[in-house]
């Protein structure tokens, strides 16, 4: 009578040669585990906030009405417009200081509260804290509470990294319209949010500061992979520092996208009712720049 076997002809040999290959199989998983989990972290890396409806209204009048838009971490977007285009209601709107329908979500999930970070254009100032204390509410939401070994690490941290280490003992009254800004801004970063909101933060700062501040910004973007939203009325610092803007006019969106992309200034000129042409920087980056008034 033939022998019955489970396996083809070779018997024994494929047995074998089948665990041969499961250990082969979980030798290779274990050598490349890494690089496995480092593609899935840049898979992660890759997905972004969508705005795909934001609506404001004052009264009976449509202030702001836009979507759907999407950003990437990573990003620097600048908010561009003249005085009442809704720039500021963007921003209040997404860190719900007022009421506004909202449809926004990071990665797949509704954009929380506390993944935001918001630095209105005028902060209040507590005069009688020092700089320390105040970057440290950013973390904490009363000093009387108990501090954490990681909050006061937080805290330094930000502070070493923004370069502001001689200030950390100075009382708020005592500093200049500029350094206040860096303490502001080491507040909104300390609280470790996903979308950061800046209203106007350039507006104390004398031109080297301001570049000095973008830097900041943007080096704190990418290297915490924020989504950071900017209010500015300065188009040299939107061409060198931002990833893309949103041009806005009466409420309404006139065009998104990178500043160097728009190579027709039509978008720009019909925001602002200016003339514009464009220049290269020393950097060599290309910028835009205001010639003129539209009569």
């Amino acid at each position: 009578m033939p022998r019955m076997t489970l396996w083809p002809e070779h018997s024994i040999v494929a047995p074998l040669a089948i665990w041969s290959s499961l250990v082969k199989g979980a030798s290779y998983m274990q050598r490349y585990r890494w690089q496995f989990l480092n593609l899935m972290w840049k898979t992660k890396d890759l997905l972004s906030l969508t705005i795909q409806k934001l609506s404001v209204q004052y009264g009976l009048k449509n202030a702001l009405e836009l979507g759907p838009l999407t950003f990437e971490k990573g990003q620097v977007i600048a908010l561009l417009g003249p005085n009442g285009s809704g720039k500021s209601s963007f921003m209040k709107a997404l860190a719900r200081q007022i009421k506004a329908l909202t449809e926004v979500f990071l990665d797949t999930k509704p954009l929380a509260q506390e993944q935001i970070s918001y630095m209105p254009q005028e902060m209040g100032v507590a005069p009688m804290l020092r700089v320390f204390e105040m970057i440290l509410l950013g973390r904490v939401k009363s000093l009387k509470t108990t501090v954490s070994t990681q909050d006061w690490q937080a805290v330094q941290a930000i502070i070493d990294q923004l370069g502001i280490q001689n200030l950390t003992q100075q009382m708020m009254n005592e500093l200049s319209g500029g350094q206040k800004q860096l303490v502001f801004l080491a507040q909104a970063l300390v609280a470790q949010p996903e979308v950061l909101l800046l209203d106007e933060p350039m507006s104390a700062l004398d031109v080297k500061n301001q570049f000095q501040v973008m830097s900041l910004i943007k080096e704190q973007t990418r290297q915490r992979q924020l989504i950071t939203f900017i209010i500015l009325h300065d188009f040299i610092l939107a061409s060198q520092f931002c990833d893309e803007c949103i041009l806005l006019k009466q409420g309404q969106v006139i065009a998104t996208g990178g500043l160097a992309e728009l190579h027709n200034l039509s978008p720009i000129e019909t925001t602002f009712d200016v003339h514009a042409q464009w220049f290269y920087a020393k950097t060599g980056q290309q910028c835009i720049q205001a010639i003129g008034v539209k009569t």
